[in-house]
């Protein structure tokens, strides 16, 4: 769901730097620069780093 993924990258300030959303993203469309991450061209929408706990959000 598109809604939830602009929430979660409007969060990505609080990003801890954890790396789950990073292994849980099938096309590789997330990366860590420093301690933020940061969503690539190649994101779909699909949401599949959203799926489980995350630090940063708090739906």
């Amino acid at each position: 769901d598109w809604r939830l993924l602009a929430e979660a990258v409007g969060r990505g300030e609080d990003c801890v730097g954890c790396g789950i959303c990073l292994g849980r993203c099938p096309y590789d469309a997330i990366e860590l620069r420093g301690d933020r991450i940061v969503i690539k061209d190649s994101c779909v929408g699909c949401a599949a780093c959203l799926r489980g706990p995350c630090p940063a959000t708090r739906f």
